[in-house]
């Protein structure tokens, strides 16, 4: 039998595939549903109690398109959102960041504007509570936003979910599954600078056999994402 480790030979790898596919579950069950009802109410209680988050656009001060490689910067603080992202320069005008909550490597450009042609670059959409470019659709889902922002007057102080795991439920003759709850952070008013890009929240693991017997893992998917500022692997990852 393979052992978790084998199962799992990445865990920076397996939640970098979470983070893009969602997995195809099935219709849930009402354990299941029970579940998701409890880990809402966590949240809802957690997010009470977080710090005031960064809101105002004069508070961004750059945004990476990951779809478009390109980087809108205030130009006041070019060199600032470049140290955020951990930006190498590629040496022909352009730079690859890679994300440290996810592992996927964006190579971009820079573009810079004075602060008033930022700011207008900017809107903000009431359906996912977020500051998207003007030239974007609302997005309906937090995934459908591609934009990883860089706030200032802020800092990755603002901790919106606490590590655990679910309870184990039955789905189906000898299957079972569980959720992990990562350890979760946004960015809150500070005085420093935070990046904040979607990652996994939430993740469901499935076994090929009752009662969660993590040697018996047969797979893993995110049930929920967020725009992070960073967050903690599962403890059998560290």
């Amino acid at each position: 039998m393979k052992s978790t480790q084998t199962r799992l030979t990445s865990c920076l790898t397996l939640l970098g595939a979470l983070l893009i596919g969602a997995g195809c579950q099935g219709a849930l069950t009402e354990e299941e549903l029970a579940a998701e009802s409890d880990l809402q109410m966590s949240m809802a209680t957690t997010e009470q109690a977080a710090e005031e988050e960064p809101r105002k656009v004069e508070d961004i001060m750059g945004g990476l398109d990951q779809e478009e490689g390109l980087l809108h910067v205030n130009e006041k603080y070019t060199d600032v959102a470049l140290r955020q992202l951990q930006a190498v320069d590629l040496g022909d005008g352009s730079y690859e960041s890679t994300d440290e909550l996810t592992g996927v490597a964006t190579r971009f450009q820079v573009k810079t504007y004075p602060l008033d042609s930022f700011i207008r670059l900017w809107k903000f959409c009431a359906a996912t509570g977020e500051w998207v470019f003007f030239w974007r659709p609302c997005p309906t889902k937090i995934i459908d936003n591609g934009i990883i922002r860089i706030w200032l007057n802020s800092s990755c102080a603002r901790k919106v979910q606490s590590a655990g795991w679910g309870a184990c439920f039955g789905y189906g003759p000898g299957y079972s599954g569980r959720y992990y709850y990562l350890e979760a952070w946004k960015c809150g008013v500070g005085t420093g600078f935070c990046v904040e890009r979607y990652a996994a929240r939430t993740l469901r693991f499935n076994y090929n056999v009752a009662g969660c017997n993590a040697g018996n893992l047969l797979n893993a998917s995110t049930t929920q994402g967020d725009f992070l500022c960073r967050s903690k692997a599962p403890l059998f990852c560290q």
